[in-house]
């Protein structure tokens, strides 16, 4: 086993976010995905101290905007700016995970080794290097996780006031932290035993989660004006679910796409885990191993039928719809479905593989271990009630906490093992950062293209990022209203 103490992995972990940040060149002065829409009013309060809300934000996200504010006013306004402030939080990420799994009770180099998982995802690691909500969401949630867990096994009072402050934080981003609220309520009597008093005040905090969670949108209505794209997430929430008791058959169509999707997405987040996960020999009979194959086969059936596979579309070539992937390559990928079918089939069977032996002598009864997958479960179904079977970049924080859950269970002995794991996740980092180099290169060329082109006095449709941020610079004053950004008919389209 792998000796690290926890300096060292601290220090390690700082020195992978600088060789990150040294790493991929984010420099460029333009917008990933959606981020205009967090970054254009953090760009208004820097040029002049107007507060506004796009008109495409669907949640609150006050402590991001409020962050990039500040880091703005140190740093400077610029994309570059907040992609870095988002690694920074990355890494809080990271560091977060490393305390949650040596609280779930996880040697140091296992946890190292859970903690530096998530980095070994393209996903994660590109959305690292953007400044849309979901790292940090993340860091938020985790940070949150770790006092609580950290109060769960032997911590203080004040652990839990720091998670309390950690969580009403995180439901100020957005409703879906009420899941890890109620994990709270759930778990912590099995981490510590049933109280009165520790019930009464695991409810109270409930039930200030949800008060911010109603409350929040009211008052930026009344203040600067709610974004017409201003999702309201519980009643989304109770309308899927009544639709699925209801027997609908499109929503229900939808749930299952989801959960497909989480499977083999899960299962590509486990895969530098392979070794550890891995049934030793004369674990598992020909009846686990046959209804393993079986499960496998229908699940990928499943998401192959239903267009719920790994890439988009699932003949493509990115790996996201955000468009991360190997986007230099020429031409479409050759026998593109074929891979799709593949990679999609590695993930079922990871994922299948990891809840046999990690879940064999049933689910977890300790409180902390008991805490994060509650937290995973719940976060999951909100987001599935959310964004239906698009859920690639938000399926990155109930992942991590799957992952961490499996881990904890499993519980790797042997140093080979955990060994290869730590080398295969290390080369899963090194292809993540190529991929994220490879496509800032694309963004680069992709908008030094628009910009010779506009300068030579073409209207130029460069895609919803483009044409987004062009019409909210060029109108500040109603961009919160405009709708519609793509496609500009007529005009020469650069994809």
């Amino acid at each position: 086993m792998v000796r690290v103490t926890d300096w060292t992995a601290f220090a390690l972990i700082t020195l992978v976010g600088v060789v990150l940040f040294l790493s991929v060149d984010a420099s460029g002065d333009f917008a990933i995905n959606q981020d205009w829409v967090y970054s254009t009013p953090i760009g208004w309060w820097s040029q002049d101290g107007r507060i506004a809300l796009t008109d495409w934000q669907t949640a609150p996200l006050l402590p991001q905007i409020a962050a990039g504010i500040l880091w703005s006013e140190v740093f400077g306004f610029s994309h570059a700016a907040l992609r870095t402030l988002t690694l920074a939080l990355a890494m809080l990420t990271i560091l977060s995970l490393y305390g949650v799994a040596r609280r779930l009770g996880l040697p140091s180099g296992v946890a190292l080794l859970g903690a530096l998982l998530p980095l070994a995802s393209p996903v994660f690691l590109g959305l690292s290097f953007t400044f849309m909500a979901e790292v940090p969401f993340a860091a938020v949630m985790i940070l949150a996780l770790y006092f609580f867990a950290r109060s769960f096994t032997g911590g203080t009072e004040a652990d839990f006031a720091l998670g309390a402050i950690c969580l009403l934080t995180a439901t100020l981003f957005k409703p879906d932290a009420l899941a890890l609220a109620l994990a709270v309520v759930i778990a912590e009597p099995a981490a510590r035993g049933y109280s009165p008093l520790r019930m009464v005040r695991s409810l109270v905090l409930l039930a200030v989660s949800v008060g911010v969670c109603w409350i929040v949108p009211g008052v930026i209505d009344q203040n600067i004006g709610l974004p017409a794209s201003f999702v309201d997430k519980a009643e989304t929430i109770r309308h899927v679910f009544a639709s699925a008791l209801a027997r609908e058959t499109g929503t229900l169509y939808g749930v299952i796409a989801a959960l497909l999707r989480f499977s083999a997405l899960l299962g590509l987040f486990l895969l530098p885990m392979l070794t550890v996960i891995w049934p030793k020999r004369g674990r598992f009979g020909f009846f686990e191993y046959g209804l393993a194959a079986i499960l496998i086969a229908a699940l990928t059936y499943g998401s192959v039928s239903l267009g719920a596979g790994v890439f988009f579309p699932l003949s493509g070539d990115a790996l996201t719809l955000d468009g991360l992937g190997p986007r230099r390559i020429e031409g479409p990928l050759q026998d593109g479905g074929n891979i799709a079918i593949a990679v999609t089939l590695l993930g079922h069977a990871m994922t299948v593989m990891a809840g046999f032996v990690a879940f064999r002598r049933g689910p977890p009864t300790d409180g902390a271990n008991r805490l994060i997958a509650l937290t995973a479960g719940f976060l999951l179904l909100a987001e599935i009630a959310g964004d239906g079977p698009f859920l690639d970049r938000h399926a990155v924080l109930p992942a991590i906490l799957a992952a961490l859950v499996v881990l904890a269970r499993v519980r790797p002995d042997g140093t080979l093992r955990l060994g290869i794991a730590t080398w295969v996740t290390l080369s899963g980092i090194a292809v993540s950062v190529v991929l994220v180099q490879d496509f800032f290169r694309w963004q680069d060329a992709r908008y030094a293209l628009i910009s010779d082109m506009a300068r030579g006095g073409a209207t130029i449709d460069g895609g919803d990022e483009y044409n987004a941020l062009g019409r909210l610079r060029s109108d500040p004053d109603t961009a919160f209203q405009l709708r519609n950004t793509t496609p500009i008919e007529g005009t020469i389209r650069i994809v």
